[in-house]
């Protein structure tokens, strides 16, 4: 059952007490979302959340303006009809859709949205009036908003009506269904006839993990990424003291190396988190002009000799980090092996035994420099995670299962 015809369940007890009409799509949103404008690409969708619609695909002129006539000016045309026929008493516009708990693998906390479009005055009323006590947890333009083009019914048959006008999104596993009572989750995501057509392709196995792996390495350099962005003030308090000590005491030996320390760690662990923003360096000269799937198709065949440079800078990584331990052999991948089956047979204490002597920073302080060396091997790691998660993506484009 689509979502969108979901919503329709809230609504038989209430609107029959309060004395409001109800005017429902008869069809999933799938065919054709009666909450667009016939100009909007999404009016029929070709992609839901993951789900290719075939149906959708490739229609043609003809094709889009039949279900246009044959769908969305019966439910205008209703509509306006019952709010002409309701003047000049009428007074409020409620719009009611429902959305899924859990959206492309991320579950949404949010179980009521208030939503509004230029008219936000009703909206932001009921959030003003809504009872501390309420179980539910509801927030303001959540799960979409007026710039998702979720508002077309709102403006259309509200704002330029005259109506005070409110959009409620209700989560659909606190909707019960004639199939299932509220809250056990019944039928939550489900999708009709046209969207299992796409569910029943034998890549859908393979395509939800590609796009619950892009999940983990996003949510973990975002993590690590925002977390790494303020050692530049962590550096500047470094090298303020630096200068400070030197106008005012005996100058530190420790602040520049500290500070060429830090500004390696922001450097290497915070680039996994730029190339998930998109925002690492780049020249344009053609790519801005190009379709998204044949920048997919670029990006899928470009990254390949990234991942080759990342590649070789882990390999070069881990023989600088293996000599800082003292390893002077041309073999770092069969010392670290040794030394984690030392570690695990023998015991932490075996393994540092069997390390050689450590390297220090040629300088007065002297400080040890396998730290800063696993802070490289592990942002280059990061790094190559991250990429292989932009490979994903762009297949995911390719396929048409990502927007």
């Amino acid at each position: 059952m689509s979502p969108r015809i979901r919503a329709r369940w809230v609504w038989p007890g209430h609107w029959r007490r309060s004395g409001a009409g109800l005017v429902h799509g008869a069809v999933s949103r799938l065919v054709y979302d009666c909450n667009r404008p016939p100009e909007a690409a999404d009016a029929i969708p070709e992609v839901s959340e993951i789900h290719v619609i075939p149906g959708n695909r490739d229609l043609s002129a003809e094709a889009r303006a039949e279900r246009v006539a044959e769908i969305h000016e019966p439910f205008r045309r209703t509509l306006a009809a019952r709010i002409a026929a309701g003047r000049p008493h009428l007074r409020l516009l409620v719009t009611v859709h429902s959305f899924t708990p859990v959206y492309r693998g991320v579950a949404r906390a949010v179980e009521i949205g208030i939503l509004h479009g230029r008219d936000a005055a009703m909206a932001r009323a009921m959030m003003a009036e809504k009872p501390a006590d309420l179980p539910w947890l509801v927030r303001l333009n959540e799960p979409y908003s007026a710039a998702d083009g979720v508002a077309h019914t709102l403006d259309l048959h509200g704002a330029d009506n005259g109506l005070a006008s409110v959009m409620i999104e209700i989560r659909n596993d606190l909707i019960p269904t004639p199939r299932a009572p509220a809250g056990d989750g019944g039928g939550a995501g489900a999708v009709d006839r046209t969207g299992c057509e796409a569910i029943r392709t034998g890549a859908r196995g393979m395509i939800r993990a590609l796009l619950a792996y892009v999940r983990v390495i996003d949510a973990i350099n975002r993590f690590i990424g925002r977390i790494v962005m303020y050692l530049i003030f962590v550096m500047i308090a470094v090298l303020m003291w630096s200068t400070s000590s030197k106008v005012l005491m005996t100058p530190a030996n420790w602040t520049l190396e500290t500070a060429q320390f830090l500004l390696v760690a922001y450097y290497v662990l915070g680039g996994p988190y730029s190339i998930q923003l998109g925002s690492n360096v780049r020249m344009d000269l053609f790519y801005g002009d190009w379709r998204p799937q044949t920048k997919a198709w670029v990006d899928a065949f470009t990254v390949l000799f990234l991942l080759f440079y990342l590649g070789v800078l882990l390999y070069g990584g881990l023989a600088s980090f293996a000599y800082s331990l003292g390893y002077f052999g041309d073999a770092p991948m069969h010392f670290f092996a040794s030394l984690i089956w030392t570690a695990v047979t023998e015991g932490p204490g075996a393994a540092r035994e069997s390390l050689g002597f450590l390297e220090r920073s040629p300088t007065a302080w002297r400080p040890l420099m396998w730290p800063v060396k696993l802070i490289t091997c592990l942002g280059v790691f990061l790094m190559i995670l991250q990429v292989l998660a932009e490979l994903c993506r762009d297949i995911g484009r390719i396929k048409g299962v990502i927007d």
